[in-house]
């Protein structure tokens, strides 16, 4: 099993994402919902239903090892963003300062037990609308070049 999981989350109009840390392994688990937009925070009902599936699954997958405590934290992203259609942009913005953060640390071998302590640090930054509009360019350019690539 890894030590982190990081589940992409759809909810009707918003996009954020969840680390699991320390799923189907012995110990407490943790569940950090990262979300880029205040008035989309749902982290009840997801922290709900991904609980539910991890219970789910460990029955069928690691019988042996004891229900978890859970720990379930929100962390907003900083700044915010500032229109309604930049959430995926940003979610993949910080789902890669995260993992990128998460190896170096792991390199270096100071690999902290749990994350929490560090996820403010990595979801604070200076990516902002300008930002976000800048990746969403790269990203249609690259999907429109694949695509008439194809053709």
């Amino acid at each position: 099993a890894y030590p982190f999981v990081v589940v992409p989350i759809y909810g009707s109009c918003h996009r954020s994402f969840v680390i699991i840390e320390n799923a189907l392994q012995p110990g407490p688990t943790s569940l950090y919902h990262v979300h880029s937009f205040r008035c989309c925070s749902n982290l009840g009902r997801i922290s709900d239903n991904i609980i539910w599936y991890l219970a789910h699954e460990q029955k069928f997958q690691a019988p042996n090892i004891p229900t978890p405590a859970w720990n379930c934290e929100g962390f907003y992203t900083t700044p915010l963003q500032s229109n309604t259609v930049d959430c995926g942009v940003y979610v993949l913005h910080f789902i890669d300062n995260i993992s990128r953060a998460v190896m170096k640390l792991r390199r270096a071998m100071r690999m902290p037990r749990y994350i929490s302590d560090k996820m403010v640090e990595w979801t604070c930054g200076t990516f902002n609308e300008n930002a976000s509009y800048c990746v969403r360019t790269v990203l249609y350019n690259r999907i429109i070049s694949d695509a008439n690539a194809k053709t």
